[in-house]
């Protein structure tokens, strides 16, 4: 186990313009995963807000170099997540902040998927540079794709279908 920073991948020193003004490796100096021909389709397992979230974010993530082969399951594990923390806001909006339990009011548990999916994203998206902190770093074109309040307002009865 290393101690210090985190590697930065070469794409991602490029869009922040090499801040460090480090040289960057040469081509064939470091793993280079196979860069995607196009974005595959969400996978089938992800529920309809995950897969909203794909199509948002993936066309973006692969137009700029940040979604390669060896990404596609840590992006679907973003997706995942986000549609974990979608179910979980729409449980506590029902059922309020806490539940009735054997001995009274108890903690609505929707609030430990809530804070466990928000801990998950953060952490994925730093991988892909979604954070506010890296997105301000990076000098990238603007987003093109189904804007963020389309996707969380999307009804749970909604069906793929319906897209």
């Amino acid at each position: 186990m290393t101690v210090g920073r985190k590697a930065v991948p070469t794409v991602t020193k490029v869009l922040n313009g090499n801040p460090g003004k480090r040289r960057l490796p040469k081509a064939g100096e470091e793993f280079e995963p196979k860069p995607l021909d196009s974005l595959p389709n969400p996978p089938t397992w992800l529920d309809l807000v995950g897969k909203k979230e794909w199509r948002r974010c993936g066309p973006f993530l692969h137009a700029n170099g940040l979604l390669t082969e060896a990404d596609i399951i840590p992006f679907a594990a973003y997706c995942a997540n986000v549609g974990v923390m979608v179910k979980a806001l729409r449980e506590i909006k029902k059922a309020g902040m806490t539940i009735a339990g054997a001995r009274g009011p108890v903690r609505n548990p929707a609030l430990a998927s809530f804070a466990s999916a928000t801990n998950s994203l953060r952490s994925l998206a730093a991988e892909f540079g979604m954070t506010p902190s890296s997105r301000a770093r990076m000098k990238l074109p603007g987003d093109d794709g189904e804007d963020l309040n389309s996707l969380l307002n999307t009804d749970e009865d909604e069906t793929e279908d319906a897209k």
